[in-house]
């Protein structure tokens, strides 16, 4: 925790609620409540829970004030040698774990050739309807494990933010696209280095192979090709493409010993013998 954290924390419960008698206040309620089910342990751990959610919200409101105002003594010169100057305030937005935080951000324009800069988003690095990466992880975590919709419902209940599922959707899939990039990478590098390894392998005279598979749907969402636009929010319509694919498991066992590999493939495997078996159990099993 950064230092200035840790001395709010210290006023908040040292001389401020003295002198502002917050904590008075807060003692006699409980003392007043003291025998009904208004303030029992769950109550107070949500009560404590929104104290905090709001806390943390001003924080982060606080921090876009200053931010703004940075921006606004950041002006760059523009190409033609004109001071860039401020021509209006934008609103801007973003979601965090807290809730949305908003600000009017500055606008720069050079005078003479019309030139535009933006130092609120240089200086942070943020976009307009953006979320923060504390957010993201969660939506990563509860759209991996439900339902966008349910994912939703999840977040409105523990951190109190609404969001449509769809949105949830944006940013669960590009964690996913990039994990099947680099699976499919390290899977490409492995075969290659296979391929590449000089040294003589003794090869086994049998194996045991039994394979098994079943189809699965697939696919993919791209423009419609009928065209148009979506009623609500005219945007170009999309389709989803389904596809089948074959899911193939497979277990080699060596004639003779106890120890078995399995492997699957995702994809028709290719054509020829032995087309049954993932080239993954050649390439870590049988070193």
């Amino acid at each position: 925790m950064h230092p200035v954290f840790q001395e709010i924390i210290e006023i908040a419960t040292t001389s401020a609620l003295r002198e502002s008698r917050s904590a008075d206040k807060l003692k006699e309620a409980l003392s007043q409540e003291a025998n009904s089910e208004e303030w029992d342990p769950n109550t107070m751990e949500q009560e404590v829970d929104q104290f905090t959610h709001q806390l943390g919200q001003e924080c982060l409101q606080t921090w876009a004030e200053v931010k703004t105002g940075e921006a606004r003594d950041q002006a760059r010169f523009c190409p033609c040698g004109q001071k860039r100057q401020i021509y209006k305030l934008k609103p801007f937005w973003w979601l965090t774990i807290f809730g949305q935080v908003r600000t009017d951000v500055p606008q720069l324009r050079c005078p003479k050739c019309h030139g535009r800069d933006r130092p609120f988003q240089r200086l942070t690095g943020l976009r307009c309807r953006d979320k923060s990466l504390a957010l993201q992880r969660v939506l990563t975590d509860f759209g991996a494990e439900k339902s966008f919709a349910g994912a939703s419902s999840q977040l409105k209940e523990h951190y109190g933010v609404e969001l449509h599922p769809s949105s949830i959707r944006q940013v669960v899939i590009r964690p996913a696209q990039r994990a099947e990039e680099l699976v499919t990478k390290e899977h490409r590098e492995a075969i290659t280095s296979y391929q590449r390894e000089q040294r003589r392998r003794d090869g086994k005279p049998w194996l045991i192979v039994q394979s098994d598979g079943s189809m699965v749907r697939t696919g993919k969402l791209g423009l419609d090709p009928a065209g148009g636009l979506s009623p609500k929010r005219q945007r170009p319509k999309r389709r989803r493409q389904t596809q089948w694919k074959e899911v193939r498991l497979s277990t080699v066992q060596v004639s003779g010993e106890e120890k078995k590999g399995y492997a699957a493939v995702l994809g028709f495997p290719p054509k020829g013998r032995g087309a049954d078996v993932c080239p993954s159990i050649t390439l870590g099993l049988w070193r």
